[in-house]
């Protein structure tokens, strides 16, 4: 039944809806690698603190350090932050095994920081201009404009529109791509462990589904920038595509 399920919160992109936020896409591949059923439930960026507020330890006086992923399990648990939620469904479901404190996982964390950061301009504002309902965008604005210190149009006219611009910032993600390549490779593929699965592959598989939805221009710009390494990226999205669905009731 429904109400025995768990329920993951996601954001949908305007219509038609379907998940594209590279955080909650890694609870999504969590959930379906381990078998165990859920239903979403869309929240708009101004609906989630509402949502949540009331079940989750307080933020004080900003709901809008509220985040997702978050789940409810059936018992009235609610669990907010990916990593937290990986290791309690690691522990209520142990099986498959997902390794996460593996000895990937720190190079691992600082070189999907190094990707990001120089992209920044780019996603935020193409998730804006493509994905956002007008709800969503309005709260975008809000929270990520301060962060960048221009709006949105100004932010794609140098990031995007610019094609200098848009060339810089891949270049600057070039070397960690390089360095994220080796990792990736290191032990043949077409997970970080080999032909185990662990945490990391989610969470650098959310981050390749979350360049996939926002267009082909900005996957094919991450595969450019990966060079001759780019099959060990495109192996990796395909190990874990099959685990992306549970939105389309």
């Amino acid at each position: 039944m429904a109400s025995e399920q768990i329920v993951l919160f996601d954001i949908p992109t305007k219509e038609p809806r379907t998940p594209w936020s590279y955080n909650p896409f890694k609870t999504r591949l969590l959930l379906n690698y381990k078998g165990i059923p859920f239903r979403t439930e869309w929240l708009e960026y101004p609906e989630i603190g509402p949502r949540l507020q009331r079940h989750v330890p307080p933020i004080p006086d900003d709901t809008t350090a509220y985040t997702l992923p978050a789940i409810h399990i059936p018992g009235d648990i609610y669990i907010m932050d990916s990593l937290a939620i990986a290791h309690h469904i690691n522990t209520t479901h142990p099986f498959p095994p997902l390794p996460i404190t593996t000895p990937e996982y720190e190079p691992f964390r600082a070189l999907a920081r190094s990707i990001m950061i120089p992209l920044q301009g780019v996603y935020h504002s193409l998730v804006f201009g493509r994905l956002l309902s007008s709800e969503s965008q309005a709260f975008w604005r809000l929270t990520r404009e301060p962060d960048n210190g221009m709006t949105m149009e100004e932010l794609e006219a140098r990031h995007v529109t610019d094609r200098e611009g848009w060339n810089r910032a891949w270049e600057a993600a070039r070397e960690p791509t390089a360095g994220m390549t080796a990792l990736l490779a290191a032990k043949g593929g077409p997970f970080f462990q080999g032909s185990e699965v662990s945490w990391p592959d989610l969470v650098w598989g959310s981050i390749l589904l979350f360049f996939e939805r926002i267009g082909d221009d900005v996957l094919g710009a991450f595969l450019e920038g990966a060079g001759e390494g780019k099959e060990v990226h495109l192996r990796l999205l395909e190990g874990v595509r099959g685990w992306s669905g549970g939105w389309e009731e």
